[in-house]
């Protein structure tokens, strides 16, 4: 659907670097919160302009944002957008997020069989069921 894609694990490390000042670069436990919480986003097909949701997910998985609640909820909305809008690179989280983001087809199959089903995020329950 995409055409040429590379795999880049750094995909949102690397945009979110391009977003923040040095300073807040340099906050690590800052960096790992926005990182955490837009996977966790992602994973979960939460909606990153709802801030009580992201603030939910934050509390869910107990993220430490270190005093910096509001700033990484700032950077989440932007950086999901970014990492839609840049689909030649893709990271492991989007092979699961984008047919649901992006409502991409699906290929069907007759069977899908799912080991340890109870630890599925939603993004990935979305995919077995349209696959299936």
């Amino acid at each position: 659907a995409f055409g040429n894609v590379r795999l880049d694990e750094w995909k949102y490390r690397d945009i979110l670097k391009e977003r923040m000042t040095a300073r807040d670069w340099d906050d690590k436990v800052l960096r790992q919160a926005v990182l955490r919480t837009a996977d966790l986003a992602r994973l979960t097909l939460t909606d990153p302009s709802d801030r009580n949701a992201l603030e939910g997910l934050v509390g869910h998985f107990d993220i430490d944002v270190n005093g910096g609640l509001d700033k990484a909820l700032d950077l989440v909305p932007f950086l999901l957008a970014e990492g839609k809008r840049t689909t030649s690179v893709i990271d492991f989280t989007d092979m699961v997020w984008f047919p649901n983001a992006l409502a991409l087809p699906v290929p069907q199959y007759d069977w899908v069989v799912v080991d340890e089903a109870q630890d599925l995020y939603r993004a990935q329950q979305e995919l077995l069921l349209a696959a299936g």
